[in-house]
């Protein structure tokens, strides 16, 4: 059940992140935001490692912690390159590819068998997606740039969900996302710095009203905890399933946004809401089920020998 509990953690914090920097990025440029966030973060991951006293990372494991970095910038820059060069509703149906992309590169490179309850909840959990996020599919059609650029964001965001996992075979995952999250904050903090001395800054840092802050403090604690929680569960569970897990997001993030006075959702919302959280209820009592027969089987092993 620990990976379970990581999983709502991870959901939860992603979703208040998602609200936070909604709020956020309307103020302040979005490579501002992402430095504040991402150097609060490694900083209260470091200061985590200190306090778990979590062992030095080896030489031998630094190649594979600097790809994890490497590999999620890259995986950023594709998002945002893409969500400029084509439309929002492509740029929605086609990010969520990533679990099908994470499905199949189970299947082809650890041969993991995925158990049947995932390829029935895959669409039901999709529709809900869809119902949630209000996305028009009659507006949906191939041919923009940004629509290979997005898939090209799938694709290595689950390519690096793969290498994560490899890596804690070897390094701490607070290690890990220590190392993630120092990376990201010296990209950001590079274009920062170059746009700022190139006078390309949206808005002056002394102008940033102070709620803003608040805000943007919160994703970075937010992006924290997402760390975590995202580590440990990868962990735990299969990779596939904490993909398709996170297809739960949407319905915490709309309940976020209710409380900080963001539109109702509407019939239409919350009817995908009930579909993606029945589907996610359907992998959770499947792998719960499956965790009870394993320790079943291992304890009667026991008795025999």
């Amino acid at each position: 059940m620990a990976g379970y509990i990581s999983i709502i953690f991870l959901v939860l914090s992603a979703a208040a992140e998602f609200v936070l920097i909604k709020k956020a990025t309307a103020v302040v440029d979005p490579v501002l935001a992402g430095l504040v966030i991402f150097s609060i973060a490694c900083l209260l991951l470091s200061a985590t490692a200190i306090v778990r006293k979590a062992p030095p990372v080896e030489l031998s494991n630094m190649p594979i912690l600097l790809m994890i970095g490497s590999v999620g910038c890259v995986a950023n820059f594709f998002w945002i390159s893409g969500a400029k060069f084509t439309t929002v509703t492509n740029a929605a149906v086609l990010s969520r590819a990533d679990v099908l992309f994470t499905m199949l590169l189970t299947l082809a490179l650890i041969h993991e068998k995925i158990r049947k309850i995932a390829w029935v909840s895959l669409p039901v959990m999709l529709g809900g997606i869809f119902l949630v996020t209000q996305v028009d599919l009659t507006k949906f059609s191939l041919g923009y740039l940004g629509d290979y650029l997005i898939l090209a964001y799938a694709f290595m965001l689950s390519v690096n969900a793969f290498i994560i996992k490899r890596s804690m075979k070897a390094t701490k995952g607070i290690s890990v996302a220590m190392f993630n999250t120092a990376i990201n904050t010296c990209l950001f903090g590079t274009i920062f710095c170059v746009l700022r001395f190139g006078g390309n800054a949206a808005v002056p840092i002394s102008d940033i009203p102070v709620m803003t802050w608040i805000y943007l403090a919160g994703c970075g604690i937010g992006s924290y905890v997402f760390f975590i929680s995202y580590y440990a569960s990868l962990k735990l569970l299969p990779i596939w399933e904490v993909r398709l897990l996170c297809l739960t997001t949407p319905v915490a993030a709309a309940l976020f946004g209710w409380f900080l006075n963001e539109p109702l959702p509407t019939l239409t919302q919350i009817s995908g809401g009930f579909l993606i959280v029945a589907g996610a209820a359907g992998i959770i009592l499947s792998g719960a089920k499956r965790s009870a027969k394993h320790k079943t089987e291992l304890k009667e092993i026991i008795l025999k020998a």
